[in-house]
């Protein structure tokens, strides 16, 4: 042997030596990928909690917005400090009349009082002689001696004019007509022939003018429709819509100006408030919706009146202001109606994860999602130094076996503690953050005063109580479960008929279903026995009824069957919901956890019912059975010891 083989180690031992260095490196290198992936659902997390409050500050925004926009309807809207955008207007309807502020702001109106022109015996006469005699020149003077009796009412006398234009259009002599309807459109008259007199005798001129091929036609239209689309008279759509086309017709394509297609979408919806107005029929109270019209989104905000009704009709431009403050925020936020039709953003633009809101649960028109605008700028825990001090662990690992596997033992633990916090923490939070964001929303209009009645008052103190009241039952809930967890849930065990717990906690339940008959009992045993706690059996099996309505759809029946025989009581809970994968059957039993498709469904829960449900089972010394698979809803049973010596 040479010497240089006196310090060559033996090949077993380098093996030895490069196995014992390896694995642990191996180990603490995938323990630290573990960890990076850790920290990134944490950032995933993070990030959607993040969201989520976001969504209850908007609600609440918006929310408190729609608030003062009601107060704004109650006191009439005629105040000079309020700005109202041009695709907003606020609206007072009653039988007689509608009112737009700021004036003029309805290209038409949904109804316009008639003016009758009075019978008039000389103008009856003109009449006769015009179109039963057929004697023009006899009718053009009567109609003549008409219109220049400065006594009769102006209405007789325009009505008058258009007879003599008439008269002398067909005699063909268009030039005094034209100078009689310019005579009419200066006259001092409201209406005549159902319509404003300076509109129909400026439309008069224009078809004359068409008739006559003059130059001065095109002139005459563009003014005419300039004048409508400016508001200038008061009409229904009809006349609108008539007089409109009239005037387009007369000009070419690049000339007739299109009408602003906000405008037009506030005259329809004023149409639609006056028949929301004969719908509610002076019913106390108001409320608020969407409408779409011309492709717009419009918000609707009313209250009744015992003559009428208040309303206030706003376009786009109602968002801007909270627009503003979500950009700032980097957040990107889409809301849509009960039809499912985009009232605001871009869905596009939503990029996941996304936390919604449904109008279900908030009281607003809209459903809200919210979504970053631009996920880089979310602060990530995934920074280039912790990465690069798992690479020096990794490192360092290969060479201190000892250290590297206290360290992963380590590393272990703190995983495990993380888990525990964030699937606990997450759950509770979405537990919680509802009722705190009502009770929020109703103590802020509380204190800024924004309630009018003493019954409004007295309404939100009953729903504070009640959140607060969940609130609490919350809290219990979780120190139920330690109690439970620790061993030192105490239980008062006596003979139970099951039957009748069942019974009795079916019939509470219902009233969380909407609908008594949704839910079935099916009982095999009408008269069973066992020894248990009465409080943590129904706790037990309410949990399980609520699990199966939660992941159920709304229109699937429930079941719970019971059956025994000498040996044991089964009590089973059967729903159609989606089914549970079986890689999860065992681990949905563990506290906090929730399965993927609950997880993608964004069902609220803790994670503690069946945990809790399993602690509540092997007190009573029984067990808890799964039958379940996609597709095809899920079965839990609870397997109970009969009690002995019981009566049957």
């Amino acid at each position: 042997m040479s010497p240089r083989d006196w310090f060559r180690p033996p090949r077993h031992l380098l093996a030895l030596f490069v196995a014992a260095t390896a694995f642990p490196a191996l180990a603490l290198g995938g323990l630290a990928w573990v960890s990076i992936g850790q920290d990134a659902a944490l950032d995933r997390q993070r990030h959607q909690d993040m969201l989520d409050a976001a969504a209850g500050r908007i609600v609440s925004d918006l929310k408190r917005q729609l608030d003062d926009a009601a107060r704004q309807v109650v006191s009439p809207g005629h105040d000079s400090s309020l700005t109202w955008p041009e695709d907003s207007v606020f609206l007072t309807i009653t039988n007689d009349r509608t009112a737009d502020h700021p004036a003029g702001r309805l290209l038409y109106y949904p109804r316009v009082p008639a003016v009758h022109t009075p019978r008039d015996a000389a103008l009856d006469a003109a009449a006769a002689l015009e179109f039963k005699d057929r004697n023009l020149s006899a009718a053009a003077a009567a109609f003549r001696g008409v219109a220049a009796d400065p006594r009769r009412a102006a209405a007789v006398r325009a009505a008058a004019m258009i007879g003599l234009a008439r008269c002398l259009r067909m005699s063909g002599r268009q030039q005094e007509a034209l100078g009689v309807y310019s005579q009419l459109a200066g006259l001092d008259t409201p209406t005549v022939e159902g319509a404003p007199a300076e509109l129909v005798a400026r439309h008069a001129r224009c078809t004359l003018l068409a008739e006559m091929t003059s130059p001065d036609l095109q002139t005459e239209a563009v003014i005419l429709l300039r004048d409508l689309q400016a508001r200038r008279w008061a009409v229904d759509r009809a006349t609108f819509d008539f007089y409109a086309g009239q005037a387009r017709a007369w000009l070419p394509s690049e000339t007739a100006s299109n009408t602003n297609g906000a405008q037009l979408a506030l005259a329809d919806a004023a149409a639609d408030v006056d028949t929301l107005r004969r719908q509610q029929n002076g019913l106390p109270g108001g409320g608020s919706t969407m409408l779409w019209r011309r492709g717009r989104p419009l918000v609707l905000v009313w209250r009744n009146a015992p003559n009428g009704m208040t309303a206030l009709v706003a376009g786009p431009s109602w968002f801007k202001r909270q627009a503003a403050g979500w950009a700032a925020d980097n957040l990107t936020v889409t809301l849509t109606g009960a039809d499912a039709r985009l009232a605001f953003g871009s869905p596009d633009r939503l990029v996941k994860p996304v936390a919604m809101q449904a109008m279900t649960d908030t009281g607003l028109p809209w459903t809200v999602r919210v979504s970053s605008a631009d996920p880089a700028k979310f602060p990530s825990l995934l920074t280039r130094s912790r990465r690069t001090v798992f690479g020096g662990l990794a490192v360092v690992g290969m060479m201190i076996v000892v250290g590297g596997f206290l360290v992963a033992r380590a590393l272990g633990r703190e995983l495990a503690v993380a888990r525990l916090q964030s699937d606990f923490v997450a759950a509770v939070s979405h537990e919680f953050r509802s009722p705190l964001t009502s009770m929020k929303h109703l103590i802020e209009m509380l204190d800024e005063g924004a309630v009018p009645s003493e019954d409004r008052r007295r309404q939100y103190y009953r729903v504070l109580h009640g959140e607060a009241e969940r609130l609490h039952q919350l809290v219990e809930d979780l120190l139920d479960f330690g109690r439970m967890e620790a061993g030192k849930a105490e239980y008062r065990f006596e003979p139970l008929d099951v039957h009748g717990l069942i019974r009795d906690v079916a019939a509470g339940f219902e009233g969380q279903l909407g609908s008594s008959d949704r839910l079935t009992v099916r009982a095999d045993a009408l008269a069973v026995y066992v020894n248990a706690d009465r409080e943590a059996l129904s706790r037990a099996l309410r949990n399980l009824l609520d699990n199966a309505a939660k992941y159920s759809p709304p229109t699937e029946p429930l079941e719970v069957i019971l059956d025994a025989d000498a040996a044991s009581v089964r009590i089973s809970v059967r729903d159609r919901g989606p089914g549970i994968p079986r890689d999860e059957q065992t681990a949905i039993f563990t506290k906090f956890y929730r399965g993927a498709g609950v997880r993608r469904s964004n069902a609220k829960g803790t994670g503690l019912g069946l945990a809790a449900v399993q602690y509540i089972v092997r007190a009573h010394h029984g067990e808890i059975a799964l039958d379940s698979a996609p597709g095809r809803g899920s079965t839990f049973t609870l397997v109970l010891p009969v009690a002995k010596g019981a009566q049957s």
